[in-house]
């Protein structure tokens, strides 16, 4: 039966002194799985990640991609980072070292779970138009210049955030905040009024087709399609290797810039399908079976990970696949130490200047 303070209900808890061997012994285990994951791993992951983005905007303010390409990898970049960043309440509560006020619980409670899933689902739709772009490319090129605009790809963005937060907004109500009866703390648990319905088991996996698994099997179908097409568009550009050699080092050109993007989504696209679909696959589980288990907590620690690492690793797939990104890349580092060293001798030329000397003057005695 659950009770309430002022409308309020009270977290549900066991006392330590009726807890049993087993649940001693599943808790213990418990607090070394969240070590090893939440305290090691993952605080890892979310540096890294934050850094690569960080230099993937960077890099990506030169022009070696076009300008609808490099808008959708912007918007990438940016998602992963707010992904990352909103990642590390995540870890400190997982921790147990989160405070235990009001506004705390709040956030955790109706604003935590929503947000992330947000832009976690904007990240997939990204993904998911930039593969669209590349299908256009290579499998519908008469239709490219009309499809592949800078505004096009705006629009796309715009849809894609709007869509995110609709399918998102109903995640307020999986947890509420509920007060702690004895040390008067503040926390939160599962709203199970809603989450035991019907209802609730019809959204969440609708919305989990909509977000993480319909997406996935759709960049998985368009990027076995861009591949087949890639490859007879390989074997006509081998046979027209006699034509007019400057129509030949054109298409070449375009090619291997074709080449290096189809390279680079399939390797974002992997990376997306292998790292998503545990999330989604825990969030079915979650719901389905709430009792918890040590099974269920290594799972849901390696589908958390993942994630993150999806969302870390987009960098190192920029610099493996785009030799325009590494120089880009090393120029920047290379500038920056040119302008260190400008800016030494700048001041070293100061402090040897000579000192002004004094005007002589002359001592008339009377």
């Amino acid at each position: 039966m659950t009770l309430f303070f002022d409308g309020v209900p009270y977290c549900d808890g066991v006392d330590a002194t009726s807890s049993t061997i087993a649940q001693i012994e599943y808790e213990h285990l418990l607090k070394q799985i969240r070590r090893v994951a939440y305290q090691i791993i993952a605080p890892l992951l979310v540096a890294t990640g934050v850094v690569g983005n960080m230099l993937n905007l960077i890099v990506l303010c030169r022009p070696f991609f076009n300008s609808c390409t490099r808008t959708y990898l912007r918007v990438l970049a940016i998602a992963d980072i707010i992904i990352l960043l909103l990642d590390i309440p995540m870890i400190i509560r997982l921790n147990g070292k989160q405070n235990t006020n009001i506004f705390t619980a709040v956030y955790h409670a109706y604003v935590e779970i929503p947000i992330i899933t947000t832009f976690i689902a904007f990240n997939v739709y990204v993904v998911t138009c930039l593969t669209v772009d590349r299908y256009v490319s290579v499998c519908a090129p008469t239709k490219f210049k009309s499809f592949h605009t800078s505004k096009r790809a705006k629009i796309a963005v715009v849809v894609a955030i709007t869509i995110s937060v609709v399918l998102s907004f109903p995640l307020i109500l999986l947890k509420t905040v509920c007060s702690c009866k004895i040390t008067g703390s503040w926390g939160f648990k599962d709203n199970v009024n809603i989450t035991g319905t019907t209802y609730w088991y019809a959204y969440l996996l609708g919305s989990e087709i909509m977000m993480r698994i319909g997406p996935a099997m759709f960049v998985a179908i368009l990027n076995i399609l861009i591949i087949r097409q890639f490859r007879i568009i390989t074997k006509k550009r081998n046979e027209s290797q006699n034509t007019d050699i400057k129509v030949y080092m054109h298409r070449t050109k375009k090619y291997q810039e074709e080449k290096r993007l189809v390279i680079l989504l399939q390797i974002i696209v992997v990376l997306f399908c292998t790292t998503m679909i545990p999330s989604s696959c825990l969030s079915i589980w979650y719901t389905i079976h709430p009792s918890r288990s040590y099974s269920f907590e290594v799972f849901r620690a390696v589908a958390n990970l993942l994630e993150m690492t999806n969302f870390g690793l987009n960098f190192g797939a920029y610099f493996l696949c785009s030799k325009e990104f590494r120089k880009a890349l090393l120029s920047i580092f290379v500038n920056l130490n040119v302008e260190t060293k400008s800016f030494h001798k700048q001041c070293n030329y100061i402090n040897r200047k000579e000192p002004i000397k004094p005007i002589a003057t002359t001592t008339i005695h009377f």
